[in-house]
């Protein structure tokens, strides 16, 4: 960094010892360092001052936590204490409403409760019979650009496959107008909050081009959500799809479904959460298997065998134990939610370090995930970190790639399925073969997306 960094020493409270404070002469420089190369910025702080460390964010104190046993007390120990009253969240609120991401409290426990059923295993297990056909559709129109030997650009087909398979398992609907709208509003919307996320100002109340055209995006997924809704009570027909579950599914505390705006919020929720997320961390796995060749051909192997040129079933996700490993290993290193934060309620002590109340306490998966206290030669790709043997020695809490505790994100078993079953239903027929040496690097949005487009050719196998 260009300014120079001034570490102060730890010093002791009545409280406990005071969270050492990033200090330099321009009032200014943390923000405009993280608002610029976040990532590298938070490196830097953690090399300078260790695992915890105070930084201001424009007028915002924030604490800064970087080792696993630090984020299990806020997740987990002491996870009341922690809410969710922060400006990315309350960001996200202009999109999601209340939804599971963004509530906290009664209001999520209800929400939580009513969603759980419409994550079920047997409801997820039904679902994986559609992720293998968009799949296969996928393929299907891939053949072509084999024998032309045209370029693909992996994240953008990425993004459209997903887009298929959310808007399918969320609302059935498919490659339809609608689904088109919503992802389009859904881009304007991410890549505006995503600027906001960096720098939080002016208010999104404010009119400026790109706050218009945010309002404008929500609008249009709103019109779309709610008319998929009426249409669905009208008809009530259980298509099969999570917005069937959601409507049919009652609190079994309160005897109450989910009104319109609740489902709203959880529609636009499990949108967002379910269709870039899952678009970047299978980018990023190709992106990593082009550049280790010894990894691709234990993938191959592991699919030939296990397979023998069928369609994955849900029982068969279990033994594609090395297909799961790669994906593990490339959310350690690219964990697409890559920051997350949380409001303290009251004064607390985390390692003996005072956490005073209304501070804003944050952490980078993308740092703990290579911690190098926790992580052997933790910029290296590795997918036998992940091997049963390994997983089971390890705390869980030192891998959040779906946070921890009791708000884990509900969409993670679906996630891992619709990963798995695309990995290894490609792996069968291709090699994908990166047409760019240089290196790809982790660009912050919303989540974690990669740099470039990634070109790549298909090769058959």
């Amino acid at each position: 960094m260009a300014e120079t960094m001034h570490p102060s020493s730890t010093t002791s409270t009545p409280l406990g010892k005071r969270v050492p404070r990033y200090r330099a002469r321009n009032p200014l420089s943390a923000t405009l360092a993280f608002q610029k190369r976040p990532l590298q910025f938070l490196d830097t702080l953690t090399k300078e001052y260790g695992d915890i460390v105070q930084f201001p964010l424009l007028n915002m104190p924030i604490i800064l936590l970087n080792h696993p046993d630090y984020i299990k007390r806020v997740l987990i120990d002491n996870i009341s204490n922690y809410d969710k009253d922060v400006f990315i969240y309350k960001m996200l609120h202009s999109v999601m409403g209340e939804g599971l991401i963004t509530s906290s409290g009664e209001k999520w426990k209800k929400r939580r409760r009513v969603m759980q059923p419409a994550f079920h295993r047997q409801r997820i297990e039904k679902l994986v019979d559609l992720i293998n056909g968009i799949t296969r559709d996928t393929i299907a129109t891939w053949e072509e650009k084999t024998v032309q030997q045209e370029t693909i650009f992996i994240k953008e087909e990425m993004l459209k496959i997903t887009l298929k398979m959310v808007s399918m398992a969320l609302m059935n609907i498919d490659a339809s107008d609608a689904a088109q709208d919503f992802g389009r509003a859904f881009q304007v919307s991410n890549e505006t909050l995503a600027a906001f996320a960096r720098m939080p100002f002016p208010p999104l109340s404010f009119p400026i081009p790109s706050h218009r055209r945010l309002w404008q995006a929500i609008k249009q997924m709103d019109e779309i959500s709610y008319a998929t809704m009426r249409e669905r009570r009208e008809q009530q027909e259980d298509l099969g799809d999570l917005l069937s579950m959601m409507l049919a599914t009652v609190d079994e505390e309160t005897g109450q479904g989910l009104s319109d705006q609740e489902l709203r919020d959880e529609i636009q929720t499990i949108f967002i959460a379910g269709h870039e997320t899952s678009a970047n961390a299978l980018s990023w796995v190709w992106y990593l298997l082009s550049q280790h060749p010894e990894v691709e051909a234990k993938l191959h192997e592991e699919v030939d065998c296990v397979l023998g040129g069928r369609v994955p079933t849900m029982e068969d996700l279990s033994k594609l134990v090395y297909t799961r490993m790669i994906i593990d290993e490339t959310m350690r290193l690219y964990p697409t939610v890559w920051q997350l934060m949380r409001h303290t309620i009251q004064d607390d002590m985390i390692d003996g370090y005072h956490i005073p109340a209304g501070y804003t306490v944050f952490w980078s998966n993308y740092m703990l995930h290579r911690h190098p206290a926790i992580w052997e030669d933790a910029e290296r790709f590795d997918p036998e970190r992940f091997a049963p043997e390994q997983v089971a020695r390890r705390p869980r809490h030192y891998f959040l790639p779906f946070s921890g505790g009791q708000r884990i994100c509900i969409g993670n078993s679906f996630a891992l399925m619709e990963m798995q079953v695309m990995l290894a239903l490609v792996a069968q027929r291709y090699r994908l073969v990166s047409l760019s040496d240089q290196p790809v690097e982790p660009k912050t949005a919303l989540a974690l997306v990669p740099s470039t487009n990634l070109p790549m050719k298909l090769v058959k196998r």
